[in-house]
């Protein structure tokens, strides 16, 4: 997942002029269905989205925080992750 959440901090579209940068929803709305696509519940509440930057050009920082079950040889314990778009 984190590097879906760093190709889409990327902004490659908007980044060369083709569309306006995402709202906040928008980059937002991505990283939750990113996330269930990789079978992880995310909230809003869960996603950071951070930007900084000229606003036709911004920079973003797109981060999650979750906890999941995880079951090894019969064994399942709580993990705790937090994926980001930061290198």
């Amino acid at each position: 997942m984190k590097e879906d959440l760093h190709d889409l901090a990327a902004q490659v579209a908007p980044a060369i002029g083709l569309t306006p940068p995402n709202s906040d929803e928008d980059l937002r709305n991505s990283v939750i269905r990113i996330a269930k696509s990789y079978g992880i519940q995310l909230g809003p509440e869960q996603v950071t989205i951070r930007r900084s930057g000229p606003e036709k050009s911004p920079t973003f920082f797109i981060a999650a925080d979750y906890r999941a079950r995880v079951g090894i040889a019969g064994f399942s314990f709580t993990l705790h992750f937090t994926p980001s778009s930061a290198k």
